[in-house]
């Protein structure tokens, strides 16, 4: 029983890494889109430096088009979603899927199956903080 009890702390350490359910909402702005994205998704640890899983990115705030400014809010489903770690830096990739949107509450033809791609700074722990330029903030597990 002494064995076990010494051996838990290493068998939760191989469990350590980016592994888990992370959740976030970013602040975006740019010349065409002025609100908020949420994101969330599950990894699951395939390699030292690899995790996979699927998640979800939504948004909603207003869009510029023809001079108008309009209320815009959709989501889609990140398929094939890949999370590669370097130090602290992390690269999420994945596919999107299931796309909705919706402007002036009227839903808009929109093609899926497109690459989504960002890269983040990992804390080592609960926190991944992105900032693309367009949009920033912070997930957290």
């Amino acid at each position: 029983m002494r064995r076990l009890v010494l051996l838990l702390p290493l068998l939760c350490a191989c469990q350590a890494g980016m592994a888990g359910d992370w959740a976030g909402e970013l602040a975006c702005a740019d010349e065409d889109f002025d609100g908020t994205m949420g994101l969330t998704f599950a990894l699951n640890r395939v390699e030292d430096d690899e995790y996979i899983g699927t998640g979800t990115q939504t948004y909603t705030g207003q869009v510029i088009s023809g001079g108008a400014t309009r209320d815009l809010e959709g989501s889609l489903d990140l398929v094939e979603l890949v999370a590669t770690v370097d130090g602290d830096a992390v690269a999420i990739a994945a596919i999107t899927d299931n796309c909705e949107m919706t402007i002036d509450g009227q839903a808009i033809a929109m093609q899926c199956g497109g690459a989504f791609e960002v890269d983040a700074t990992w804390d080592g722990g609960d926190s991944l903080e992105i900032d693309d330029g367009d949009c920033s903030g912070e997930l957290t597990r």
